[in-house]
């Protein structure tokens, strides 16, 4: 049934959009996800108040699977009801009222069968629960890549029935732009099955690398392992890295002058030693970053690197800190110039006095020289 009716507990003359719909929801939303409910806000000051979902998939270039997760995201977000009738067919679409300032998103969220929209595969029912972004009791144990354990493709079958899984493997095709190879697929399911990732951190991490136009899924079990040893369990905490991540990149950058390019894996592999393994402060990465500039008078990580090195192995914790140091070396440095009374007149040994100088009493002998004249 492509044709659907829309309804609304609102006021259809105006397309309103609520601030708390742009300040609460719409950041953490796929883009694509945005323009559906948007323009369903849209649809409603249509004077018949119906839809057409394959017209609705052409406006936007969507096939019918990807306009069907876009309306079953916002379902599990508490701001749609989809309506079925006894086919299993999408019948009507309400948009809800956005619950009230006090609560969350997922306060909202609905347990409620999960449909598909008219497909040419047959309808599942599936359960709707949230997969939870966060894995109680979990001990995550991060294998090498040698160890990692080989997924079949009844393997693969069997995780693709799981909540999410299926979804999480097309989404990712779409950020990539191709299907993904056994060795990739291998990767995600590692990343939900070992590490407890939960779909919605995988999409965040794949949304989050492809963001900074790293489309390597080798790359992005990097980023993986990194969060799973820092203990990133859910998207707001990958969020909070992130956003640490790129303060620290962007300020070490302005401290260094650089301008016009992007850093390379091994200057962001420093800047991640110094603030996470290190756990320098971004004062104290400044202030090595202009040390650097006046000692070499360019932008060096290396020269950087080493100045943090040596404070972190003197136990730098903040700026006072490197203030001791430095006036523990100017102590050091003035005792090494003061000269050494017993050595400082001593004459230099050569061949030209290397014997037994002699010694006169020059009172004697002037005295000597006046006795001389008087006779």
């Amino acid at each position: 049934m492509d044709t659907i009716q829309l309804n609304a507990e609102h006021d259809t003359s105006v397309t309103c959009i609520p601030n708390q719909f742009i300040e609460r929801y719409m950041p953490n939303a796929n883009g694509e996800y945005v323009k559906v409910y948007l323009y369903l806000l849209r649809l409603l000051s249509h004077p018949t108040g119906n839809c057409n979902l394959t017209q609705l998939a052409d406006i936007f270039e969507y096939t019918m699977r990807e306009l069907d997760r876009a309306l079953k995201y916002w379902e599990r977000m508490g701001l749609l009801e989809l309506r079925y009738n006894d086919a299993n067919e999408l019948c009507g679409i309400t948009i809800l009222d956005l619950p009230g300032p006090d609560s969350s998103p997922d306060d909202f969220t609905k347990e409620s069968k999960k449909r598909p929209l008219v497909s040419e595969s047959k309808p599942q029912e599936e359960t709707l629960t949230p997969i939870p972004c966060e894995v109680p009791n979990a001990e995550v144990h991060v294998l090498t890549p040698t160890s990692r354990p080989e997924y079949t493709k009844d393997d693969v079958k069997n995780f693709s029935k799981q909540e999410g899984v299926s979804e999480l493997l097309f989404i990712a095709e779409q950020y990539l732009k191709k299907p993904l190879t056994q060795t990739e697929v291998n990767s995600f399911l590692y990343w939900y099955d070992t590490l407890h990732f939960s779909t919605e951190l995988i999409e965040y991490l794949v949304e989050y690398c492809v963001s900074r136009e790293h489309r390597s899924v080798r790359y992005m079990d990097k980023v993986a392992l990194s969060w799973a040893e820092a203990g990133i369990r859910d998207v707001a905490q990958a969020k909070q890295e992130a956003n640490l991540y790129n303060q620290a990149n962007y300020t070490v950058l302005k401290a260094l002058g650089i301008k016009g390019r992007n850093l390379v894996d091994l200057e962001t592999a420093m800047i991640h030693k110094w603030t996470n393994d290190f756990g320098f402060s971004l004062d104290l990465i400044t202030e090595a970053c202009t040390r650097t500039i006046q000692a070499t008078h360019q932008p060096s990580f290396e020269y950087t690197d080493k100045i943090l090195t040596n404070w972190h192995k003197a136990k730098v914790k903040e700026l006072a800190d490197v203030e001791k140091l430095d006036a523990s070396f100017k102590n050091a440095k003035k005792a090494a110039e003061r000269p050494v009374a017993t050595t400082a007149n001593r004459p230099v040994m050569n061949r030209f006095n290397n014997f037994n100088q002699r010694t006169y009493d020059y009172d004697q002998l002037e005295q000597q020289m006046l006795n001389r004249n008087r006779n």
